[in-house]
Order: C-alpha cells, then sequence, then structure tokens
C-alpha cells in the first residue's frame, strides 16, 4: 500500500498496488517514479495518487531510479541498465 500523508498526519490520498516495493522512489514533475521488484515502474500521480503509466522491464528491478533529464535509468536483478524516456514512454 502506498500512502500520501501531510505534515499534520491526515490520509490525502492510499493506492493498493500488489506488488512488492524494496526499492526507493523518486519525484519527477509532481510525478513518483515507483519501481516494483517484478521488473515495472510505476508513474504515479502525487497529488491524488492516480498511476499515470506502467512501463514493464524484462528483469525484477533491484535499484532506486536515477533522473537525469527526462530519463530514469534502472538497474535489473541480471545487472542490465536500461534508460527509459519519461516524456515518451520509450525502454532505451
Amino acid at each position: 500500500m502506498l500512502y500520501s500523508i501531510d505534515i499534520g498526519r491526515k490520509v490525502n490520498w492510499k493506492l493498493k498496488l500488489d506488488e512488492n516495493i524494496e526499492s526507493s522512489f523518486k519525484i519527477f514533475n509532481n510525478n513518483i517514479i515507483l519501481p516494483v521488484k517484478k521488473g515495472k515502474i510505476y508513474i504515479i500521480d502525487s497529488r491524488n495518487g492516480s498511476i499515470l503509466k506502467i512501463i514493464n522491464l524484462p528483469a525484477d528491478i533491484v535499484s532506486t531510479p536515477a533522473i537525469k533529464g527526462k530519463k530514469v535509468y534502472i538497474t535489473t536483478l541480471g545487472g542490465r541498465i536500461y534508460s527509459v524516456s519519461l516524456s515518451e514512454d520509450l525502454v532505451l
């Protein structure tokens, strides 16, 4: 379960994901970049918790994403580094 909680401890929204979250997330343009173990990257609107995109990679994700410009870089369990364009949804 993913929660957005304000400084006064009020729950703004919550999102149920049937996934194992083992990495940290990043924020990019009001969006949460959330990798999950089963090779998916969720792009979630941080304002309301809606899923904007799900990007599938061919292997389990074991790292926290790094962001440079409009690209996110992520390492999979097989040791490969993937670059994903956040603006065009392309895996490079």
